[in-house]
């Protein structure tokens, strides 16, 4: 009876699957090495791909691909060596060649300090003259 039940259960959980299965994506990856460390391997999938090589000398020169949240195909390149890394993206903001300005708080404030600091320049100023005639009244201390 047990056997029964065991196998009426099986019976309705597989009727329970869908009979349709999704087609697996479209999927590639190859890897090769040596034994000097290098290696080369890449992967292709169906909205991504990447390619990586390192070198003997343990430089790494490599890219990769994928399309975004919006639908839009990012790359990306880069390279890592003796001179750091460098990466070019299609996704990195680009930099203005405007200078920046400082808002009226920055100036504001960069007014307050430049004024502090004269102000302890003086005092400065005016200690090491009141120290001086002090010590020529009082050579003795000097």
């Amino acid at each position: 009876m047990k056997c029964m039940i065991v196998l009426f259960a099986l019976g309705a959980i597989a009727m329970a699957l869908p009979d349709d299965q999704p087609e697996p994506l479209p999927f590639h990856y190859s890897h090769t090495s040596d034994v000097d460390g290098s290696y080369t391997y890449t992967y292709s999938a169906e909205d991504s791909s990447k390619t990586e090589t390192r070198n003997a000398d343990g430089s790494i020169v490599g890219g990769y691909q994928y399309i975004d949240t919006d639908g839009i195909l990012q790359k990306i390149q880069y390279q890592a060596g003796e001179d750091g890394v460098q990466i070019l993206a299609s996704n990195l903001p680009v930099g203005s060649t405007e200078p920046v300005q400082d808002t009226p708080e920055v100036v504001q404030a960069t007014e307050e300090h430049f004024h502090e600091v004269q102000r302890a320049l003086h005092l400065i100023a005016k200690a090491a003259a009141l120290e001086a005639a002090y010590k020529s009244k009082h050579p003795e201390l000097a």
